[in-house]
């Protein structure tokens, strides 16, 4: 996440999944996706063509 302030400056501790945020959109299988990418046998997962959502929280070192 090279975007990500927190991250480009070094400051984020740990990461976490979180429950899904809303019930009705589907939830982003990144364990899956994720999986597949670093198998031995590495393969693309299948493309995503709808919405999904993926909770997360961050805890990030306050800066100096």
């Amino acid at each position: 996440m090279p975007h990500l302030l927190a991250s480009s400056e070094g400051q984020i501790k740990a990461a976490s999944f979180q429950p899904q945020p809303d019930d009705i959109v589907p939830r982003f299988e990144s364990e899956a996706h994720m999986a597949a990418r670093t198998a031995q046998t590495s393969s693309c997962s299948e493309s995503t063509r709808a919405i999904s959502e993926l909770g997360i929280s961050l805890q990030v070192r306050p800066r100096d």
